[in-house]
């Protein structure tokens, strides 16, 4: 009798669906695009679906700031659209982090998801976007881990503000006792953004000299354009891809300094 009843159950429990769900990571900078940092988070949100018996349908990686606000956000917009749209109830995300940086912004993804009838969970805190029960204390807990994602936020940016602050400074008192120094675009010490050419490959002066100086020359006798002058650079320097047209201009200053 017990065998008759188990088998008559079996294909219900076939047929039943697993309840979909989208995995969504983001990274702030182009370089972490292929890090694993993506793979990271995209591990521990099929983590998640893996336990809940969830069925991952789509996987979404963005490369932008969790600073800005949802207004400059189209791709998690779009995301909540099209979930809505399709059914799908859940979004699954490493962190609070990979939704935003900052406590408002936090909360207004929170309150759209919560219109749309779509529910965020977290693989670090599974019960943060969850406010179904409406427990204030629940409610209170999440402003307060919004507010210390934007509080760590808001102390690396001053630690990298006031790092760059003092490097600058000490660049400048360098380069006015003769020491060569890299420039930006706008003809002041470079302290911060990617290393130039020369840079990367090591290259010293008086090798820049020896492998680009003929091509530097004729530049600067209006021989060259300074399109052909980087197409001219990169292929002496066995580049991949071209540099640009401003890397080239600030490569010939550098070299006549």
């Amino acid at each position: 009798m017990l065998m008759g009843v188990l088998a008559s159950l079996t294909p219900l429990a076939l047929l039943r669906r697993k309840e979909p769900a989208v995995i969504y990571a983001r990274v702030s900078s182009k370089a972490n695009e292929h890090s694993a940092s993506v793979t990271w988070q995209q591990q521990a949100c099929k983590d998640v679906c893996s336990r809940m018996r969830w069925d991952v349908v789509d996987n979404v990686a963005e490369v932008i700031s969790g600073s800005l606000p949802k207004n400059q956000r189209p791709v998690f917009c779009q995301l909540l659209q099209t979930c809505k749209k399709k059914g799908i109830k859940n979004i699954v995300v490493e962190g609070s982090r990979a939704v935003a940086r900052t406590a408002r912004t936090a909360e207004e993804f929170y309150e759209m998801c919560t219109e749309a009838g779509i529910k965020i969970t977290a693989a670090d805190i599974p019960m943060l976007f969850d406010d179904s029960t409406g427990n204030p204390a629940q409610r209170f807990m999440r402003h307060v881990l919004f507010g210390y994602v934007q509080l760590e936020r808001d102390m690396l940016v001053h630690r990298l503000q006031d790092g760059l602050a003092r490097k600058k400074q000490k660049a400048e008192e360098a380069r006015k006792k003769g020491q060569h120094l890299p420039r930006s675009q706008k003809g002041t010490v470079k302290v911060n953004g990617r290393r130039s050419i020369l840079e990367t490959m090591q290259l010293s002066k008086s090798q820049s000299q020896k492998k680009l100086g003929g091509l530097f020359q004729q530049y600067g006798n209006g021989l060259l354009s300074v399109r052909d002058l980087a197409k001219k650079i990169s292929d002496r320097l066995g580049c991949k891809k071209t540099i640009s047209h401003e890397t080239a201009r600030r490569m010939y200053h550098a070299n006549a300094e």
